[in-house]
């Protein structure tokens, strides 16, 4: 076997070419491969450590029509109450928070959870401890946990941030522990604190307010979700007959695992992205099978000479193992390496997009089967050779070898693989082309206001100094002067939420008459100053936009916009209707007071949730009408970098308590463009990924059919030979090999567009604005693999035609 090795090596050395070819082609399938199925694994079919088995539930309020709504603190205390199906049901209360340290004040979010919620979610804890039941009760010295991002960010990794008080808000609580790097529920939680912190929370008094909630229980052992669901759903129309006002007809309950809200909708582009890792995987086989026929034919005449020279079946097989084995080790090798960077690279790519991405790590399961299994292959299809050799007598291979010759029965065999390699690479060309169609469609949607040198800058007045309605407003306007008379600012404007970053809070709309369409009768409630518009860019389509006189006496103008126009009243103008709207401002004493207005302006649709989603209706008031915990400024700027200090300088000079100093927003100052990138990073990221598995399956493709090509015009070296002393020119035989080369490539595309037209449909829902079948994109990469089947064809025919004849014919 060592002598076998030895001259395995040798003979592999004297062909570089095939060697290479079969190694980069095992390492691209079992890395890509091992990679993308390693994070399906880590994101989607592991259990979540702290929720396995499906046993904790989050909890909702569901109407007659199937919207969710979340419970209201005073709700889940009656839930909690009456329910006999959960071990554990715990209410979390999120809330923006100012978190000081040494490197100033930054708005985190917190979870200020119920005593249950560590028995519904038995999470341990990195460092430190949980909470204790203690630390829940009225008067008990406060205590926090971080999650380990926070640690890792805001304390750098120190241990000895166990045991150290913090600012939050007015609060000084002791940190008691840090929370593992997979603990992630809520999903958006920064930091947990008993609820106990916020007990003068009016949000906790007010059964009326449904945002910023979350309700989690643990189903009893034997429970069933369904039966629990019914139980809740009872419970839920009894508070609802109670509360009429309130209930607002949500009258059962829904249930779903927590899994569902941590997972997310990235379930069907990861399983996307594992089909094509296999597709890639199958190429890379089909060329490995391709390769070793082609190399086959080739070693016909060394193996009938070995035969001849009294090489028994044993010895040869020995040998071609060898082969294999040194082929398999080094590919699976080079595999492994790239899995572990292919993993690490998506586990980097994905940090901000990917759920549950600090879990990911190489599956050496799966690393191991795609090794095997590839292996096997090549040392299986290196043993053909002996096979083949078993059939014919020797003097017959012997002559055939030396006449160049291939069966046709092989032939066909290398042309079906090259074919298949090139229908499978069409897939996932098609497939990668629709989503970076569907991207470019979404970065040329219009978001309904002008991104461009617009920041968002928040303002969030530390409690309880800014408590007063009254104080706050003026930190407002002191706000909005100060950075305003900035030398590079053009335009600057308050609001309560900013475009595309998913803030938004309902209200309920009483008009004249019934909305159009299926729907609750709610709208966003958005309150502005008059300069919003113009600096935002939104513009003003019917009627007048609010005055300086409107915010400064608020009388009862109101804005709508065109969604909201269309919904109530698409068959006359909204100019001039009265409407009636509920102040939402949380945790204000007037939260849910009626405002009667007038609408005297329409303005455009803006997409606050994200440029794929369509507007919803809207309504604006001035902001002095109601006066809100937090707002934000949008400042339009001149294009001077440093402006984001300048104003970070001018807005801490005014209240340094004001949190300016996170990475983004509401925790910092954050370009609006950048907001938009963020909303787009996780479809580039999908689309990014599956266009890097569509380049190493043209790759593939495009090394099989020039592999066989290349093949082929060295068998038929002798007949190119006669063709040229016969006469015939080096551009008719250049065209026959080439129209050899793209009638396989031809018929490969062509198979792959019925393929892909089967399969493009399971991603109809992750495309915007374009269709599965989109000719456009069927036909480009039609055109494209039929070019690389080209040119993959024309190379080493080229070659060939360079021979001389007297030359070719010499050596046969």
């Amino acid at each position: 076997m060592r002598r076998d090795l030895q001259h395995a090596g040798r003979a592999l050395v004297r062909s570089p070419g095939y060697a290479l070819a079969v190694i980069l082609t095992l390492a691209l399938g079992i890395g890509g491969t091992t990679a993308v199925t390693s994070v399906l694994r880590s994101v989607l079919l592991e259990p979540l450590p702290y929720a396995p088995n499906n046993r904790v539930m989050a909890l909702a309020e569901r109407d007659s029509l199937g919207t969710l709504r979340a419970l209201s603190y005073p709700t889940f205390q009656d839930w909690h109450t009456a329910t006999r199906s959960f071990e554990h049901l715990a209410f979390v209360r999120g809330l923006g928070s100012v978190l000081r340290t040494e490197l100033g004040a930054e708005r985190v979010t917190a979870a200020f959870v119920t005593e249950d919620f560590f028995g519904a979610l038995p999470g341990r804890a990195h460092l430190g401890r949980t909470l204790r039941p203690d630390e829940f009760q009225p008067g008990a010295p406060s205590a926090v946990v971080l999650t380990y991002r926070l640690w890792q960010r805001r304390f750098g990794g120190d241990p000895d941030a166990i045991g150290r008080t913090i600012r939050l808000d007015q609060s000084t609580p002791v940190v008691v522990g840090v929370m593992t790097a997979d603990f992630g529920y809520p999903p958006w939680a920064e930091l947990l604190a008993p609820i106990s912190m916020i007990a003068a929370d009016p949000a906790l008094t007010q059964r009326g307010l449904h945002a910023d909630s979350r309700v989690v229980g643990r189903l009893r052992i034997g429970a069933d979700s369904a039966a629990a669901a019914r139980e809740l759903s009872a419970i839920a129309a009894r508070v609802a007959q109670a509360y009429p006002a309130e209930s607002g007809g949500y009258r059962a309950a829904a249930l779903e695992p927590v899994s569902v809200e941590v997972i997310g909708t990235v379930g069907p582009q990861l399983r996307l992205l594992t089909i094509a890792a296999v597709l890639v995987l199958m190429i890379a086989s089909v060329n490995i099978a391709n390769l070793s026929l082609a190399r086959a034919n080739v070693r016909s005449r060394e193996l009938a000479l070995r035969t001849a020279l009294g090489a028994g079946r044993g010895a040869l097989l020995r040998l071609l193992a060898a082969e294999s084995v040194l082929l398999g080790l080094a590919g699976a090798g080079l595999g492994l390496l790239g899995a572990v960077w292919c993993t690490d690279a998506l586990r980097a790519a994905g940090q901000s997009v990917l759920p549950r991405v600090a879990e990911v790590t190489v599956d050496w399961r799966v690393l191991v089967a795609a090794a095997t299994v590839s292996v096997a292959l090549v040392v299986i299809l290196g043993l053909l050779p002996v096979v083949w050799s078993a059939s014919g007598d020797l003097v017959s291979r012997l002559k055939e070898s030396a006449a160049g010759a291939t069966g046709p029965q092989r032939r066909r065999i290398r042309s079906w693989l090259v074919i298949a390699e090139f229908a499978l690479a069409l897939v996932l060309l098609v497939g990668s082309g629709l989503l970076v169609r569907s991207l470019l469609n979404l970065q040329r949607v219009d978001p309904g206001f002008d991104v461009d040198r617009l920041l968002a800058v928040p303002i969030a007045p530390p409690s309880p100094r800014y408590d007063d309605p009254s104080r706050a407003l003026a930190l407002y306007r002191a706000a909005l002067d100060a950075v305003a008379a900035e030398p590079g600012v053009e335009a600057a404007a308050l609001t309560n939420h900013v475009p595309l970053t998913g803030s938004g809070i309902l209200t309920r709309l009483e008009t004249d008459g019934p909305p159009r369409g299926k729907g609750p009768p709610e709208v966003l409630y958005r309150v502005v100053n008059e300069d919003y518009f113009t600096t935002a860019g939104i513009p003003l389509l019917q009627g007048r936009g609010f005055s300086a006189e409107d915010v400064a006496s608020p009388g009862d103008a109101v804005l709508v916009n065109q969604a909201l126009a269309r919904r109530w009243w698409p068959d006359g103008s909204a100019i001039g209707r009265r409407v009636t709207v509920f102040k939402s401002a949380q945790g204000r004493p007037d939260f849910g007071e009626p405002v009667p207005g007038t609408v005297v302006g329409v303005v455009g649709d803006v997409r606050h949730y994200g440029v794929e989603i369509e507007p919803v209706p809207e309504i604006y008031l001035p902001y002095t009408v109601s006066v809100w915990p937090r707002m934000a400024l949008l400042v339009r700027v001149r294009g001077d970098a440093g402006v984001t200090r300048q104003l970070t300088s001018v807005l801490s000079r005014l209240e340094p308590d004001l949190p300016l100093v996170g990475a983004g927003f509401p925790g910092g100052i954050q370009p609006v463009d950048e907001i938009l990138g963020e909303g787009l990073a996780y479809r580039r990221l999908i689309a990014g990924l599956l266009g890097a598995f569509a380049v190493p399956a043209l790759l593939l493709a495009g090394l099989g059919i020039y592999a066989i090509t290349a093949y082929l015009v060295t068998q038929r070296t002798g007949e190119i030979a006669i063709r040229l002393a016969l006469g015939s020119t080096p551009g008719a035989v250049l065209g026959l090999m080439l129209r050899q080369g793209v009638r396989l490539a031809a018929i490969g595309v062509a198979l792959g567009f019925a393929a892909a037209v089967a399969l493009t449909r399971l991603i109809r829902a992750e495309l915007f604005d374009v269709s599965p079948t989109d000719p456009l994109t069927l036909l480009s990469a039609g055109v494209v693999l039929v070019a690389i089947g080209a040119i993959a064809t024309f190379l080493p025919a080229r070659r060939a035609t360079g021979i001389s004849p007297m030359q070719a014919l010499r050596s046969e």
